[in-house]
């Protein structure tokens, strides 16, 4: 099993890697801008997503030791 933070750091790596590879990819016809595009803002929303989920759990666990 994975935390949620650990899957943020890899979908992070897996996006760096993905955009260094893309352009010299299209260059040699192995995938096509559009593509690259589309690929790249999955990843980047479910980054985004997964973030969210994160603060989201964060949050609720110091309500619960909050005495306001």
């Amino acid at each position: 099993m994975t935390t949620i933070r650990e899957e943020i750091t890899e979908l992070k790596r897996e996006l760096q890697t993905r955009k260094s590879v893309y352009p010299q990819w299209k260059v040699l016809g192995k995938i096509t801008a559009k593509d690259a595009e589309h690929r790249t803002a999955c990843l980047e929303s479910s980054i985004k997503r997964l973030e969210e989920i994160e603060r989201q759990q964060v949050g609720s666990q110091a309500a619960m030791f909050d005495n306001g």
